[in-house]
């Protein structure tokens, strides 16, 4: 159920009625099988202002209406980001998802750390910029969306062209993003955070000092809060919790229906 935490720019949801199958709902397919019916997508290079081409994971019709950009988390362009692209171009998008580590995928959170501490800002939004130009071929109405770094990665990026943006959605972000009313005023689209009331990044008082930062630029903010812990769609994790994960991509499908023509 959604409450207004501002006065009418900002909306907290809290825990709600488990919905069962909610996952599944855009399609009727799961992951998996998404794969099969797709295939395997294709790696492809887009030129950046920087030494190194950016590589980028593409699926989905070349003549969709709607694109989205897929930002991992800090294991970078694994398994789980292929396959949730694929997800997303089953639901008739043009979805790319990016590579921050110019091609080295973490195998363990130590690897993942070290890879994500060496990205540089500047040269990351570069490629955002390059990928959101790539994806706004044909005039698509785009949107951002990451996971835990990538979730506070897709704020960067929608930053870095907000022109280009349409909505953005952060799962469970984790690492540093523009706090500044100033700089969220720039924001042409809506945000969408989800988050577990036990997540041990995007705590309490940091979910309060965004929707201030909103509130103050006048910028719209959606914050669905699940019982569950940081990483809870990912099925891998011990953090994995099902309802949770299924309530999130229903919310998302919502919400991308919602602001997205």
């Amino acid at each position: 159920m959604n409450t207004n935490a501002t006065e009418d720019k900002t909306t907290h949801s809290r825990p709600g009625i488990a919905l069962a199958a909610i996952l599944l709902i855009a399609s009727g397919l799961s992951c998996a099988t998404v794969a099969n019916a797709l295939g395997p997508g294709a790696i492809e290079q887009l030129s950046v202002s920087y030494e190194k081409p950016l590589n980028v994971f593409v699926a989905g019709p070349e003549q969709a209406k709607r694109g989205i950009l897929l930002i991992p988390g800090w294991m970078g362009l694994d398994q789980r980001a292929r396959k949730l692209t694929r997800w997303f171009a089953e639901a008739g998008y043009r979805a790319m998802a990016i590579d921050l580590y110019d091609g080295k995928v973490a195998s363990n959170p130590r690897q993942a750390r070290l890879l994500m501490d060496a990205v540089d800002q500047a040269e990351a939004n570069a490629k955002y910029q390059a990928a959101l130009t790539a994806l706004q071929a044909g005039g698509r109405e785009i949107a951002v969306i990451g996971w835990s770094f990538g979730g506070s990665q897709a704020l960067h990026a929608t930053l870095a062209a907000p022109d280009l943006v349409a909505a953005t959605v952060s799962y469970y972000p984790y690492g540093d993003m523009p706090a500044e009313p100033q700089q969220l005023e720039q924001l042409k689209g809506p945000w969408l955070i989800h988050v577990g009331d036990q997540d041990f990044a995007f705590t309490p008082d940091k979910i309060e000092a965004v929707e201030q930062a909103m509130s103050l630029a006048a910028k719209t903010l959606v914050v669905e809060t699940y019982r569950a812990k940081h990483s809870f769609d990912r099925v891998t994790s011990d953090n994995y919790n099902r309802v949770a994960a299924e309530q999130a991509r229903f919310n998302t499908s919502r919400f991308l229906d919602r602001y997205l023509n």
